[in-house]
């Protein structure tokens, strides 16, 4: 996280890597951009973003977690909603 922070936000010392927070959301940004990346040229809506996650896309965070994966099964779902899956 502290990389991360040294090269997006220019060592702004206000961002503090060891917040929760701050991880969650630097990690949701990154899912999402590479969702709407893998839609290339596509509509980006919440239909195609719920699509291309269900269809089983892989997304990195840059070594901040596992490989994630979007799935019905995975343990931590709750019902009716999917969870973030480490599965490969």
């Amino acid at each position: 996280m502290k990389k991360v922070i040294k090269e997006e936000a220019f060592g702004d010392n206000r961002i503090d890597p060891a917040d929760a927070g701050v991880q969650t959301t630097w990690i949701a940004y990154t899912v999402f951009k590479q969702v709407v990346e893998s839609l290339r040229d596509g509509e980006v809506s919440a239909d195609t973003v719920s699509e291309e996650l269900d269809s089983g896309l892989k997304v990195t965070t840059g070594g901040l977690t596992p490989t994630l994966r979007w799935g019905f099964q995975a343990e931590l779902a709750a019902v009716g909603f999917p969870a973030w899956s480490t599965r490969t």
